[in-house]
């Protein structure tokens, strides 16, 4: 597939999973030997993506999730991405705290020729998240005492 076919199906993935939460589309996206690097144990397949995303859109409903880049090369598609969102629901054992929160990332996959997501790797900022949660000390309050 070209970068913008590529493009395209980015859209069409963030559009079905994060604005319309249709996960029926997700084998039109993921390959079935995809695999996410990102967890332990690593998440496998289209069906265990679906359960992990629906934990998260549960989780946060309203997730406002954006591409602030994307970009390919050969068979690698790299996207920064940022989303806010209520914590409604648990996520991590922390119950809905009602707290609007945020986090950004990047993810890298590797893409077959059909355009379908084999493989993933995602750095994220957890940490941060989890200050937004007070379930740990803020980066810049332990800072400042230092």
């Amino acid at each position: 597939m070209s970068p913008e076919e590529l493009k395209a199906k980015n859209t069409q993935f963030v559009e079905a999973v994060f604005r319309n939460h249709d996960l029926t589309r997700l084998e039109d996206f993921l390959a079935p030997e995809y695999l996410l690097h990102d967890t332990q144990p690593p998440i496998k397949g289209p069906d265990g993506y679906r359960q992990a995303i629906q934990h998260f859109l549960t989780a946060f409903p309203d997730v406002d999730y954006k591409v602030e880049d994307f970009f390919v090369s050969g068979d690698r598609a790299v996207t920064r991405w940022s989303w806010q969102a209520t914590h409604r629901g648990p996520w991590w054992g922390v119950s809905g705290t009602g707290k609007v929160v945020n986090t950004m990332g990047v993810t890298v996959s590797i893409v077959n020729a059909q355009g379908k997501v084999i493989d993933e790797w995602v750095n994220w900022d957890a940490h941060g998240l989890l200050e937004q949660f007070g379930r740990v000390p803020n980066t810049n309050q332990v800072t400042a005492t230092l």
